[in-house]
């Protein structure tokens, strides 16, 4: 409807004005992430698929959000095989919780 239209558009001008304080962002790599034990996990159909606009506003911030979440930092979508060739480095993780998550995947 239009109505939800110019709420949707209100919010959007809104969010776009809206500056990240400098002060509660660490590049740390996740360090102070990890000591607080804290998780981000991002899930998308666009991960590892070149499809729109969230694909590549995905992979525009993902260098920045590593630096800041380091291995904290999680992104999840579905299997492409054709993407993942070309979008996708395969890597074992190093976080304990990532590697009994996959291992008990690939055994299931």
């Amino acid at each position: 409807s239009n109505m939800a239209m110019k709420r949707r558009n209100s919010f959007f001008r809104t969010l776009k004005n809206v500056e990240p304080d400098v002060d509660d962002l660490y590049l740390d790599r996740g360090a102070s992430a990890a000591a607080s034990n804290k998780w981000l996990f991002e899930i998308a159909w666009e991960v590892a698929n070149k499809v729109g606009g969230i694909y590549t506003v995905i992979k525009t911030k993902a260098p920045i959000t590593v630096e800041e979440w380091g291995e904290q930092y999680c992104l999840m979508g579905p299997y492409n095989e054709a993407c993942v060739r070309t979008e996708v480095e395969i890597l074992e993780p190093h976080h304990y919780a990532y590697r009994e998550t996959i291992n008990t995947m690939r055994n299931a």
